[in-house]
């Protein structure tokens, strides 16, 4: 089993990444034309859950636990191309929906324990009209998109992009948790990670009952973490 700690330094090195990299190539478009972007992306693998933003004081606590899971997710946008081979508007006019599956460890909800157990989850997403897009194709087929509602990322977003339902089932019990909120970011694709290189991901972040949490399918090789992650753009 991989340590938990493990997933939660990679995943606070994945986001951090990002913000750093986000703003320095989030620049106003010179062109004013549009093009009609279609997209998928899908994840398989481990996936976890933390309580929180990943940061650098330290790892999160990771609240869930999935070996295995996927997630897919489709749809188009109409943008702009920058002429540096990235499509954006914010917001967009963005079409999509998507859904996790899979299985979790669950330990912690809401800052709080409950009790420990094995779940189902099903998380259906899709767009809201604030929602803005970054897409870069890429010649060797490493595509990345990212869905949030703010051009640059200086600090984590603020504006809801993603609405969602979410379902919770124990497979033992058969308890049901359901509930339904707002996300602010949805990213997946080959990201670099500085002097780590790049690996594989798909992250989004959600509301539960006023309390963010991050949802991260991401590879690690040397922990045995393998996750496939497969992003298609078609301009």
């Amino acid at each position: 089993m991989i340590r938990k700690a493990y997933i939660a330094m990679l995943i606070s090195a994945l986001f951090i990444s990002l913000l750093s990299v986000q703003p320095a190539i989030a620049l106003k478009p010179s062109l004013t034309l549009k093009y009609k972007l279609e997209f998928r992306a899908e994840a398989t693998g481990i996936f976890a859950m933390i309580e929180g933003l990943p940061g650098s004081e330290g790892p999160p606590s990771v609240v869930a636990f999935g070996e295995e899971g996927e997630a897919k997710l489709d749809g188009d946008a109409i943008v702009s191309q920058t002429g540096s081979g990235y499509y954006f508007d914010f917001p967009a006019k963005i079409k999509m929906d998507g859904e996790i599956k899979g299985e979790m460890d669950i330990e912690f909800v809401d800052g709080g324990p409950v009790t420990n157990g094995r779940y189902k989850v099903e998380l259906e997403f899709w767009d809201l009209e604030s929602a803005g897009g970054m897409f870069s194709p890429d010649e060797d087929d490493e595509d990345v998109l990212l869905v949030l509602a703010e051009m640059t990322l200086p600090q984590p977003p603020e504006v809801a992009c993603l609405g969602y339902k979410l379902e919770l089932e124990n497979v033992e019990s058969d308890e049901e948790l359901k509930t339904s909120g707002e996300g602010y970011l949805l990213v997946a694709g080959l990201i670099e990670m500085g002097e780590a290189g790049k690996h594989e991901a798909l992250i989004m972040i959600i509301e539960i009952e006023g309390e963010l949490f991050t949802i991260v399918f991401s590879e690690q090789p040397e922990f045995e973490s393998i996750v496939e992650v497969e992003v298609k753009l078609d301009v």
